[in-house]
């Protein structure tokens, strides 16, 4: 999760990173002395997500490489809003959610993940739901194009933007639909 955090800061606001990270300097946590240490600079920064500086070199390899493919670099600046909330009522339920980042026409999603092969992304979109929230999204933002940046995080860092398919967009709303009744059908049977 932290690195997931650190790569959509760096990426999106990097001039809000040292406002919302602490990078820790080394200290030995298995002495008495650096256990204090620790806690010090944690109190410290205890308005902070606190980090290991080997955790920063790696958020900063994949962000660079990002930032070497065209088209991430593109999409991110074409963004003039980030970490936009959103809210809707959805299949007569209340939904609200952020959009990592939006440009004139359309949304942009950051997405770490450990395998960036296209055909393993897929499936791992698909096992996370991620097609539902796209159907959420695009139906909150009234139909604006998404954007998956997509970052792997083990060597060698792939990076690559992918557009949502409509097809995949559908699929999510198919499923969300079915979810969503079920969920009301409990609600209003008590089961």
């Amino acid at each position: 999760m932290k690195l997931g955090s650190m790569v959509h800061c760096m990426l999106l606001q990097p001039e809000l990173f040292n406002d919302q990270f602490a990078v820790a300097p080394e200290i030995n946590k298995r002495t008495n002395a650096g256990k204090e240490e620790w806690a010090a600079f944690c109190a410290q920064h205890s308005d902070k997500i606190v980090i290991q500086e080997d955790d920063y070199q790696h958020a900063r390899r994949l962000v660079d490489s990002a930032m070497c493919n065209r088209n991430v670099e593109d999409i991110v600046k074409g963004c003039h809003e980030f970490e936009l909330e959103w809210s809707a009522d959805i299949e007569d339920l209340p939904f609200r959610g952020f959009y990592d980042a939006v440009g004139e026409d359309y949304i942009v999603e950051i997405k770490t993940i450990n395998d960036g092969n296209p055909s393993n992304v897929m499936s791992d979109f698909y096992k996370r739901k991620y097609h539902m929230q796209a159907a959420l999204y695009n139906t909150a933002s009234m139909g604006k194009d998404i954007y998956y940046i997509i970052v792997e995080t083990s060597a060698p860092y792939m990076c690559y933007v992918a557009a949502v398919d409509p097809a995949y967009i559908k699929k999510g709303a198919d499923d969300f639909g079915y979810y969503s009744r079920k969920f009301m059908n409990c609600m209003f049977s008590n089961s």
